[in-house]
């Protein structure tokens, strides 16, 4: 089992090397390994290769911050996606697209 933990004191992974890891990881892995990190890439990774049909979906399993979140479908996409994990980016960009919209401020 592949276990991705998303944590504040999880390794920073440069974007260039996120796939390459993780097929790697996937590929070297023992039971019960576990992948701790704090960038978005390598989730995305994680779940683009489960698609792909790369990595087993059955063999993976995401946390947040030691707490399970659930296993990943064959699509890699997870049912219960939890405020916080890996959502930041698109609530900014949710922001940014509100200011556009309602406000001139962005002028």
């Amino acid at each position: 089992m592949l276990k991705i933990n998303y944590c504040k004191r999880g390794h920073a992974y440069p974007d260039y090397i996120c796939e390459e890891y993780v097929r790697n990881a996937y590929e070297t892995m023992n039971n019960n390994d576990t992948i701790e990190t704090s960038t978005l890439l390598i989730i995305d990774a994680v779940r683009v290769l489960i698609y792909e049909k790369v990595i087993d979906h059955n063999l993976v399993e995401f946390y947040l911050e030691d707490e399970y979140i659930g296993k990943p479908d064959k699509y890699g996409r997870i049912d219960n996606w939890p405020k916080g994990f890996c959502d930041y980016h698109e609530d900014m960009l949710d922001r940014m697209l509100d200011l556009g919209v309602n406000n001139k401020k962005g002028e």
